[in-house]
């Protein structure tokens, strides 16, 4: 039976420790944990789980802390995680098993909780994180490190799922993340320059700092040198990223022009699609919203290689068309969007509030209380807030909402309708 090592490398992780440990310590045969200066009780949790610990120095060099982990491993197998990561509950069987087939190495499915973390978006995306234990397999990159494409593996994509908290906003605060990774990347740009990588994750650190015009600075210095790099690396979201700095810049029409681009190189890419519905819902344009939407629906989840915001081919796209409906006075069509939502989630809040919207203006709802009270605690809380529609776009659906709220606040008298 092949073994598994499980390979980490850490600083100050002492509170997601535990939480990720717990997740895997039933599916790994050993954990090699390298840790890098921690401050806290990260090194006497890793002893807690029977952990290997070794410490190093850091030198602001993730790929060489990553090597230095995987040389220690002497499992067959090693499974690469971050200590704010953990592997998915159900999931360790399947990752064993994978052990046992023909591929050389593993994409899994990492799933990255981002913003706030009551009411966490989801972004996902595939990486290289199980792969047999062969010196070929080193990490390049002093920060986001990878594994090299190699000709002489064989690689598979696996349906294990990785849960990432390390973009929530309290942990990227808190272990001021953004400040660390600027100062590498900034170190490795004096010596790479032209290096469209090194700009574009310059650009995304920015953006996670809402500093648009910084973000949108690196993404075109991005652009312009993956245009010329022999290599074009593999940025896919570049457009997407780029487009919605501008956007929030309110440079709308600019974003749209970038979408296109980015959609003739990666027509199947559906997040830029949804991006493009959402820009052109802001402009009040109805016609082209409603495109671009219905378009997500047809293309569905993108493949596993793009980074994706979780729904957009599904469940977000159709809320967003059914909003598009709802603006047109399209009440039938609106209601269908809606419904297909809670088929997905029936506790989608934004979709019960948009559905009671649309049965109050067809009146098929009695002008009372029973408005409020059908509606879930997360819908009522929206429709009471008026505050419920995220990046401040509140306003696009203020007109069925302030007929329902109004109702609620001043009809429980009337007679039904």
């Amino acid at each position: 039976m092949s073994r598994l090592s499980l390979c980490m490398i850490v600083r100050n992780e002492a509170n997601s420790l535990p939480i990720c440990l717990a997740s895997v310590r039933d599916s790994v045969d050993e954990i090699i944990l390298v840790d890098t200066g921690s401050r806290d009780e990260t090194v006497a949790v890793a002893h807690s789980f029977g952990a290997k610990v070794f410490s190093v120095s850091w030198q602001e060099d993730f790929a060489q802390a990553r090597n230095f982990s995987l040389a220690q491993a002497t499992g067959d197998w090693i499974l690469v995680l971050d200590g704010d990561e953990e592997l998915a509950a159900g999931e360790g069987a399947r990752l064993r098993s994978l052990m046992d087939g023909t591929a050389d190495a593993y994409l899994l499915s990492l799933r990255n909780l981002v913003g706030d973390p009551a009411q966490p978006g989801v972004l996902q995306h595939t990486q290289l994180r199980l792969f047999r234990n062969w010196p070929l397999f080193r990490y390049m990159g002093a920060i986001h490190e990878q594994l090299p494409t190699l000709s002489q593996v064989r690689y598979g994509i696996a349906q294990v799922t990785l849960i990432h908290r390390g973009y929530l906003d309290t942990l990227v605060q808190s272990q001021n993340k953004v400040v660390r990774n600027m100062r590498i990347l900034h170190k490795q740009l004096q010596a790479h320059s032209e290096d469209a990588a090194l700009h574009y994750y310059i650009g995304n650190e920015w953006l996670r700092s809402r500093r648009f015009p910084e973000a949108i600075a690196a993404y075109d210095q991005a652009q312009q040198a993956w245009l010329t790099s022999p290599e074009r690396p593999w940025l896919p979201d570049l457009a997407h990223r780029w487009a919605y700095a501008l956007w929030q810049t309110q440079q709308g029409t600019a974003a749209l022009a970038v979408l296109v681009q980015g959609q003739q190189v990666h027509p199947r890419y559906t997040d830029l699609w949804y991006l493009q519905g959402n820009i052109h819902l802001a402009q009040g344009d109805f016609a082209d919203a409603e495109v671009a939407f219905t378009r997500c629906l047809e293309l569905g989840p993108p493949s596993p290689e793009y980074p994706t915001q979780a729904g957009c081919g599904g469940l977000l796209a159709s809320f967003m068309r059914g909003l598009v409906f709802l603006q047109q006075g399209r009440l039938p069509e609106a209601r269908q969007d809606f419904l297909n939502c809670l088929s997905i989630e029936p506790q989608h809040a934004q979709a019960q509030v948009g559905l009671c919207g649309c049965d109050w203006l067809e009146g098929k709802f009695p002008l009372r209380s029973t408005l409020f009270l059908e509606l879930s605690p997360a819908a009522q809380t929206l429709l009471a807030s008026q505050d419920w529609y995220y990046q401040g776009m509140a306003q696009m659906y203020r007109a069925a909402l302030e007929l329902a709220f109004n109702c609620r606040q001043g009809c429980a008298g009337e007679g039904g309708k």
